[in-house]
């Protein structure tokens, strides 16, 4: 029935996201050197992603929906890239680039997905600029939009601020890196590579961590994401462990990101 159909689909479409968001996070704790073996958990999740995307292709034909059945049929055949770069064990970093192009693709299956389609990310470069006039320290603005982000987000749940530290060097690109210390209650970003999504994500973990929430890894990690997507678009979150998230203001935001983008220019002519 077209009924039934139409939920399965919605179905297919929301567990390819989760997988792809699962496969990241299980490659976040992935080790360099590691054996195939290591990795056997990334691997069922691939295997449940493909097996969304043929029921997906599936229900999209019987509802009609060719487009759909290609984005299904693309991510499907795209995902085997992400098998073969752990079966050759090339860096997890590297396998994470790989995962965030396929989840590109897969986020043309919901405009709910669509992280570029997010207007509360808009950048003013006129009111960045005005308001670091004369400070000429890429470094120190990103830092305070940075500390601004965590500050605005700390006093909205009610908790004590969480270390920030921002690495000069980084494993991978500095755009993939972001971690939760438990033990030191330390956020850990890359200089370049700060934006409001990450800093919501880490932020996300940290609460988990002070509430105690009784979370396993993998619920943690689809908890976080949920959290950071509904910052960025300014929604409120569902309840849950996570509760309620709503927009960080939109100058702050963009701030973040030109700051991290012209740290990412700095460092690129540095090198030259």
């Amino acid at each position: 029935m077209v009924g039934s159909a139409e939920a399965f689909l919605k179905y297919n479409k929301d567990n390819v996201m989760k997988h792809l968001l699962a496969i990241e996070a299980h490659l976040r704790e992935l080790e360099e050197g590691y054996r195939p073996d290591h990795a056997s958990c990334v691997i069922k999740h691939i295997l449940q992603l493909e097996e969304q995307c043929e029921e997906g292709i599936s229900h999209a034909a019987e509802l009609g929906q060719d487009e759909v059945a290609k984005i299904f049929k693309r991510v499907r055949d795209e995902a085997e890239s992400i098998r073969k770069a752990l079966l050759e064990g090339r860096p997890p970093a590297e396998i994470i680039r790989i995962v965030r192009a396929v989840r590109r693709v897969a986020e043309k299956l919901d405009p709910s997905f669509e992280l570029e389609k997010c207007t509360t990310c808009t950048v003013d470069l006129g009111k960045v600029k005005a308001g670091h006039e004369g400070s000429g320290d890429l470094r120190k603005m990103e830092e305070e939009y940075a500390d601004k982000v965590l500050s605005y987000l700390s006093e909205k749940y009610g908790v004590r601020k969480p270390k920030l530290v921002l690495l000069d060097k980084c494993p991978g690109e500095p755009a993939d890196f972001g971690l939760y210390v438990k033990d030191r209650k330390e956020i850990v970003l890359c200089r370049g590579g700060v934006d409001v999504h990450k800093l919501a994500h880490e932020f996300a973990h940290y609460l988990q961590d002070v509430r105690k929430a009784d979370v396993d890894w993998e619920e943690g990690e689809c908890e976080a994401e949920s959290f950071a997507l509904n910052v960025v678009r300014g929604r409120e979150a569902g309840q849950g462990h996570g509760e309620v998230a709503r927009d960080v203001p939109a100058s702050v935001a963009a701030a973040v990101l030109v700051a991290g983008v012209l740290v990412n220019l700095a460092l690129l002519l540095a090198r030259k």
